[in-house]
């Protein structure tokens, strides 16, 4: 197997020095000081954490919390990985040949599907920026190419990176049932259940506990790092059934064998004591998001924005008559500001931009923006 090289690395590793950081994927990430001044809890309970082995499957009340916030979800239906990126390599690495057709949400985090092509798998990117907004259009098409392709596997990614959109859940079942019509196995990827944006829930819904209700060929990765600032935890977990997760425990002895307990510890708190944390960064993203649409780039139709941002922190625009990575390179080393750049996702004229940032800073970035596309 031989896999490309990560483009979005690449620009993490040449921007890292930069000030202001819009390149990220999540919210900014605590301190260990300021993380348990944020949930006001004594640090001192990390005393007694053991630093030997920890469960390969993930510690018994890390999964009791995390069985917590989907319905009807066993421990035994879960386990921890080292990140989402664990759990979806093992994933595709046992579930994939060469035959295998894979169907992917584009643009997308890029493993999602560089390891599928890396196996020699068939991957469909399905483009869901050539809808101009409308998600009606999109989900019909998208319906449509399901059961035209019928894919091995379907990849649904909600709230979606890097556009920050989601489906309903009227609009998850009929995913499903398409894809139950033609026999499709679903991985939901729900890094962001826990940000939503236009939404009065505490946790949007999860397409594995809508899905899984009336379909058994369903799993979800998910997690909590990039949605609370703690993404050096490398805490993330994949469902499903039972006979399939004991072959990705066995797989687990030969990559990472099991996650620091005391990486879990810190992620257990995280989610129980997820509203104080998710309230001050969901205001920036809803006020960032704000602006950004009220701004003087977009009445102008410097940038273009594509969906309405629903959960998650990042977003998508277009950039017009300027090259998305020319502006990238500008921002970083004329104004010390860090972006991600469309050709990191494979897309040219876009760029990802993080909400999470205080609104001082994103008002900052807007100004740049401005300068140098002037």
């Amino acid at each position: 197997m031989i896999l490309k090289k990560m483009k979005m690395e690449d620009w993490f590793i040449k921007t890292s020095s930069c000030k202001y950081n819009f390149s990220e994927s999540g919210v900014p990430d605590f301190t260990l000081t300021e993380f348990f001044k944020k949930i006001k809890v004594n640090k001192s309970i990390l005393n007694n954490v053991f630093l030997g082995n920890n469960n390969t499957w993930g510690a018994l009340e890390l999964r009791k919390v995390i069985a917590g916030v989907y319905q009807n979800i066993k421990t035994d239906n879960l386990i921890v990985t080292n990140g989402t990126s664990e759990a979806l390599y093992i994933f595709f690495n046992l579930f994939l040949t060469k035959k295998s057709k894979v169907f992917v949400l584009f643009p997308a985090f890029p493993i999602l599907y560089l390891i599928p092509q890396a196996y020699g798998a068939k991957v469909c990117l399905f483009d869901i920026l050539k809808f101009k907004k409308s998600k009606e259009t999109m989900l019909k098409s998208l319906l449509f190419e399901i059961k035209k392709t019928k894919p091995d596997l379907l990849i649904i990614n909600i709230p979606h990176n890097p556009t920050g959109f989601t489906f309903s859940s009227k609009e998850i079942i009929e995913i499903g049932r398409v894809a139950q019509s033609v026999k499709s196995t679903i991985l939901f990827d729900e890094h962001y259940r826990f940000l939503p944006i236009n939404d009065s829930e505490n946790i949007l819904p999860s397409g594995y506990n809508i899905v899984s209700k009336f379909y058994n060929k369903v799993f979800a990765v998910g997690s909590i790092i990039k949605s609370t600032g703690i993404v050096g935890t490398r805490v993330g977990w994949l469902i499903g059934n039972r006979p399939d997760l004991n072959k990705i425990r066995d797989y687990k002895d030969y990559t990472t064998h099991c996650v620091s307990l005391v990486n879990e510890t810190i992620a257990k708190l995280a989610i129980e004591n997820i509203e104080k944390i998710m309230y001050e960064f969901i205001s920036r993203i809803r006020n960032n998001w704000l602006l950004l649409k009220s701004s003087d780039l977009v009445k102008r139709k410097k940038i273009v924005l594509n969906y309405e941002l629903e959960g998650g922190c990042v977003c998508f625009p277009k950039i017009n008559g300027f090259s998305s990575l020319k502006l990238a390179k500008l921002l970083a080393s004329k104004y010390n500001i860090s972006v991600m750049p469309g050709e990191a996702f494979d897309k040219k004229s876009y760029l990802r931009i993080n909400l999470s940032q205080r609104i001082k800073y994103f008002k900052h970035l807007l100004k740049c923006i401005n300068q140098v596309i002037k």
